[in-house]
């Protein structure tokens, strides 16, 4: 029977209950990405983190799983995405910072990141990737998130693609803002994870993008374990 994938959005509190047609006792996988963090300081903000987990157990049908998936940031960090009471966390990119030096912002999971709660549980994880610096003329990119798959570069960071052989695809960190007297804005993070593009001057401070959870699993009966008697 062919994959269910369902995907939460949702950056508040929340819950998911598990569908009726969900009754093999285990989820196919769950996949999980923080919430991006904004530029600031003319830095890039880092993406969120990827985390995943594989045939990850539920109670039965109506059985309530608490989440909540992380927010992007308008200003400093991005949030951490929480599955399970945090039995899983996908960790949100951290933003740029002034002290006690300037350092650009740093990607969910990458060392150094000190967004709370960190990154934890799961099958596996890929971290964020890391903003990027400023130059004289020029501000940082903005740091993808991690992911299965990834796209864009320069303006707004692409959106990452929802389903890729059931995996979500890490959004692209948005694009630096060339010049100090240039009109455009630097680009926001790209859905989902995205880390925002930095400015070399002030007065733009895009936005890091949300983060996502994805769920996968297969309708129809529990597996069946088989005693064999030898006679």
């Amino acid at each position: 029977m062919a994959q269910v994938f369902v995907v939460l959005t949702a950056t508040t509190a929340s819950t998911w209950t598990v569908p009726a047609d969900c009754t093999r006792g285990y989820l196919d996988k769950v996949q999980m990405i923080g919430g991006g963090a904004a530029a600031a300081n003319g830095m890039g903000g880092g993406g969120g983190e990827y985390r995943w987990a594989d045939n990850y157990p539920v109670g039965g049908p109506g059985s309530v799983i608490n989440y909540q998936v992380g927010a992007g940031s308008t200003i400093g960090d991005g949030s951490s995405t929480k599955w399970d009471n945090s039995a899983i966390v996908a960790q949100g990119g951290r933003g740029s910072r002034t002290s006690p030096s300037a350092s650009a912002g740093i990607g969910g999971g990458q060392p150094g990141n000190t967004v709370s709660p960190a990154g934890t549980g799961g099958t596996g994880s890929f971290p964020g990737g890391n903003g990027g610096g400023i130059s004289t003329s020029q501000g940082g990119g903005g740091g993808g998130a991690g992911g299965g798959s990834s796209n864009g570069s320069g303006g707004a960071g692409g959106n990452g693609t929802d389903f890729l052989n059931g995996t979500i695809g890490g959004g692209g960190g948005g694009g630096a803002k060339n010049g100090l007297s240039a009109p455009a804005p630097s680009g926001h993070g790209g859905l989902y994870g995205g880390g925002g593009g930095g400015v070399p001057a002030s007065g733009d401070s895009p936005s890091g993008a949300q983060g996502v959870i994805l769920i996968a699993y297969t309708p129809g009966n529990p597996r069946r374990i088989v005693n064999v008697i030898s006679a």
